[in-house]
């Protein structure tokens, strides 16, 4: 899970290996000390532009979920792309962020009710996401190599869903 936070897993879902890898080094570290037997699989990214390398990074993943990590991002296409060609063949890349598209009223909360919390906690939220997602501009996103699978919305609008399909080898 990229972005992995303080959550490196999702909850319920048992079987597959989870790696978990976050630019943030306190995130990884809290995640190390929470999840002890999974230290081993969490990292720090080098930059936000790539995943880690190195002892078990050094594979091609199945699966790769980034929840609220793209709307962080100066340049997200190139993002898109060093995740991508970390997929396996076959291998599918999961991406949730906020919605600002015209059915969504986040654009509205976070200018409003969401700024006043984090004025009086001494910060501003203005510049906290330089790149905000429609629909429209998730599926435009330029991603060689991969197929875009999907594109939901959450039942309040204020989050997407996009689903991208790395084709196999030989399809």
């Amino acid at each position: 899970m990229v972005g992995c936070g303080l959550e490196p897993f999702i909850p319920g879902v048992t079987g597959p290996v989870y790696y978990g890898a976050d630019l943030d080094e306190g995130s990884v570290s809290a995640c190390s000390s929470r999840f002890p037997e999974a230290a081993e699989r969490l990292a720090v990214c080098p930059s936000p532009y790539e995943l880690p390398a190195a002892g078990g990074f050094a594979v091609e993943f199945d699966a790769i979920v980034a929840k609220e990590v793209i709307e962080h991002l100066e340049d997200p296409e190139r993002w898109v792309r060093a995740l991508a060609a970390r997929l396996a063949p076959g291998g599918e890349l999961l991406i949730t962020t906020p919605n600002y598209g015209r059915f969504s009223t986040l654009a509205l909360l976070e200018a409003t009710v969401l700024e006043l919390f984090a004025r009086r906690d001494g910060y501003s939220r203005r510049h906290i996401h330089p790149s905000r997602f429609t629909r429209k501009r998730l599926a435009a996103l330029d991603v060689p190599g991969l197929e875009l699978m999907e594109i939901q919305d959450t039942w309040t609008h204020w989050a997407l869903f996009a689903r991208w399909r790395k084709p196999r080898r030989g399809s």
